[in-house]
């Protein structure tokens, strides 16, 4: 006999019969067993109906589409609850609500700084099986994993300035968040999905954790006390702690945080080893003899990832550079590298504040030693700002050559425009300044100009510094 729920819990022998078919008429999720007497209940099976509204019926677009649907929670401010995720890729160039999904099933859903989807909120997705645990899965391609993230550009209204500094931080050679723009429904009604539920274009993304396709780094277990396991792998950041968290300190670098193992998962002697080798790490960088290739600094720190770190900071003068969600990791045995990168919407000329609009001047002075962790003694060494010089001409000729990026802010927003105008007739703030916006254009094209201009603008003016020589730091 199969019994089923449709309220989400686990269906009992007190549960309805399926003798004759489910009605639905409003977003649904059925979960079924079979039970027989004399025998342990079978498996539960979920399955997840969302009804389109006649506005939506025959919706599409060039981008994939993301549906959550939570069967009418709240999605609450950090705390996951489960949902639908149905993800639908594009086929022929175009993805339609009724197409086939890459993936349709449970996942865990929580908002990142809001308790409302009253603005355009960030979401945490885990891709989950049926018992609530961690599913790895392949959502729009991507290499197969649980963890994900729902990036909101809301407040960088060209949408692509994370999108963009990911990829030329990826072609400068360093792992980078994969990514990909989707328009996302998010439905709490248990009705059914209209336009009402669109809520904008997205940025589809990893979330920086530990794995062989994202920071590939040994994984640490509880046992691994001793050398060489307990020499990694690790992955920090200098950022704000998350809820809970008490992170640890430095006398260089000010707080950090620990990504993995996480603060509950790692044991008394891995971060007593962890902090005595960044104790290690800075007695050399600021000790008489720093500069000697043996006992300096350079057999801690992979120093092209820290150069790179400086110059994805400063081409793009991203705002929250250096100081907030900077991400580190050591490999096992290996070297401290300064990356990958996370959290750029406040680049490329998108702040009101510290000098953040201005295609002149550094960013690195305005930020306080701990702020800028390590760097300016790094500075202080003639071979390590020839290394940096010499990147920057490297990066010239290549990744950075002026034409081609901003031939890729073309095409991106070639591919974004279609979507644009749905993303801006759901949240009406083009012409309109929203924190920390300097520039206010009109039109999406009008912000896709102008931060063509400070792009082309910030990089001449570097030039102009390397070759007058004034580029060098004190």
């Amino acid at each position: 006999m199969i019994r089923y729920t449709l309220n989400s819990v686990e269906p009992t022998e007190a549960s309805s019969v399926y003798s004759t078919p489910i009605d639905i008429t409003g977003s649904t999720e059925v979960r079924a067993k079979v039970f027989e007497p004399g025998l342990q209940p079978g498996t539960t099976a979920s399955r997840h109906y969302t009804l389109l509204g006649s506005d939506v019926a025959n919706f599409s677009s060039n981008l994939p589409l993301i549906i959550i649907d939570t069967f009418g929670k709240i999605i609450p401010e950090g705390t996951k609850i489960r949902a639908n995720a149905r993800f639908i890729g594009t086929l022929g160039g175009r993805a339609w609500l009724m197409g086939a999904p890459d993936y349709d099933g449970w996942a865990g859903i929580a908002i990142r700084g809001s308790s409302s989807l009253d603005f355009q909120a960030f979401l945490r997705i885990e891709t989950q099986d049926e018992a609530g645990g961690d599913l790895k899965a392949s959502p729009l391609g991507f290499p197969k994993d649980s963890d994900w993230v729902l990036y909101a550009p809301y407040t960088d209204k060209t949408l692509m300035r994370d999108f963009l500094a990911y990829e030329l931080h990826g072609r400068m050679g360093h792992y980078s968040v994969r990514t990909k723009f989707a328009e996302v429904f998010v439905d709490s009604s248990r009705g059914k999905l209209t336009m009402s539920d669109y809520a904008g274009v997205y940025v589809f993304e990893e979330k920086i954790k530990r794995g062989k396709d994202r920071v590939d780094v040994a994984p640490l277990l509880p046992s691994d006390s001793t050398e060489p396991e307990i020499t990694g792998g690790y992955i920090i950041k200098k950022d704000r702690l998350d809820p809970g968290d008490s992170g640890f300190t430095t006398s260089h670098a000010g707080q950090l945080a620990y990504v993995e193992p996480k603060e509950q998962e790692i044991t008394p002697e891995q971060a007593a080893w962890l902090s005595d080798w960044l104790r290690q790490f800075e007695t050399a960088l600021y000790g008489a003899n720093f500069r000697d290739p043996v006992n300096g600094y350079g057999q801690f720190i992979d120093v092209d990832s820290f150069i790179d770190q400086q110059w994805i900071v400063e081409i793009s003068k991203n705002i929250d550079g250096y100081r907030l969600s900077n991400y580190l990791h050591k490999e096992r045995l290996g070297k401290l590298k300064m990356d990958p990168i996370w959290d750029w919407n406040l680049s490329f000329g998108n702040a009101d504040y510290l000098n953040g609009w201005l295609t002149s001047g550094w960013y690195w002075p305005q930020v306080g030693d701990q702020d800028y962790p390590w760097f300016r003694r790094l500075f202080q060494d003639p071979d390590f700002n020839q290394r940096y010089v010499d990147r920057w001409g490297e990066l010239r000729k290549s990744v950075l050559v002026t034409a081609k990026v901003l031939g890729r802010v073309d095409e991106l927003a070639g591919l974004l425009n279609e979507a644009q105008v749905r993303n801006y007739q759901k949240w009406r703030i083009l012409g309109t300044k929203v924190w920390p916006n300097w520039y206010v254009g009109k039109t999406y094209q009008d912000e896709i100009n102008w931060m063509k201009q400070w792009i082309a603008a910030r990089l001449a003016w570097i030039d102009r510094q390397l070759h007058a020589g004034s580029g060098l730091q004190p």
